[in-house]
């Protein structure tokens, strides 16, 4: 059975196949996920940060530097919730 999803950027089609997946290519996936939402986060915390200084603080530096720790800090608790899920061990079924 043949399950595919064909959307605007990619066409995504997962097959009942036994292909074994390497640990070591599960982390890698993760800690390239990890290195763009640190990327993501931190533009979207700098962004809100300098947004907010412009507009309701007379270009004060204190809204970029708490945005960017925002953004740091929700990029780091979704990696660390990632990572360790990949090395929980998981129920046999």
């Amino acid at each position: 059975m043949f399950l595919c999803f064909s959307g605007v950027l990619r066409t995504v089609c997962n097959h009942k196949m036994s292909t074994p997946v390497l640990s070591e290519d599960e982390l890698g996936k993760k800690w390239d996920k990890c290195l763009t939402d640190s990327v993501l986060k931190l533009g979207g915390g700098l962004l809100i940060g300098a947004t907010f200084s412009v507009l309701f603080f007379r270009r004060r530096p204190w809204p970029l530097i708490l945005g960017t720790g925002f953004g740091l800090g929700m990029a780091y608790a979704n990696c660390e919730t990632d990572l360790n899920a990949t090395f929980q061990s998981k129920p046999k079924q």
